[in-house]
């Protein structure tokens, strides 16, 4: 069940992007749905750390994890204000995305497996 919830947070943008949107709409979709889904999963992670207590390693490297989410993040915003500035700029815009939901991606799947490995 955790699994269905956490994929339905990873497929929300999709359904913001429609049929009619350009490129760089939909794509600034995607990434403003990568940030509300990691929001939504650290939320989760800080309650399940306040009850579970899963130590300090654990917490560091979902710490280290969340770090690269943000850098992500980070190239994500200015590789967008580049593409406001200059809509050449697309396909570095894209690449920021593509980084961007990776990172998210890993994120949320190490907190998914130490999250599922305690009650399994």
């Amino acid at each position: 069940m955790k699994f269905l919830s956490l994929l339905s947070l990873l497929l929300i943008p999709l359904l913001f992007s429609g049929c009619g949107t350009t490129p760089q709409k939909a794509t600034f979709n995607t990434a403003a749905g990568t940030d509300a889904t990691v929001r939504l999963a650290m939320t989760g992670w800080g309650a399940y750390v306040a009850t579970a207590h899963p130590g300090t390693n654990i917490e560091a490297q979902v710490q280290s994890y969340f770090g690269m989410y943000q850098q992500a993040e980070i190239a994500t915003i200015k590789a967008g204000a580049a593409l406001l500035n200059n809509p050449a700029a697309t396909n570095v815009f894209s690449s920021a995305v593509i980084a961007e939901t990776a990172a998210q991606s890993n994120l949320i799947t190490l907190i998914s497996s130490i999250t599922n490995a305690v009650t399994k």
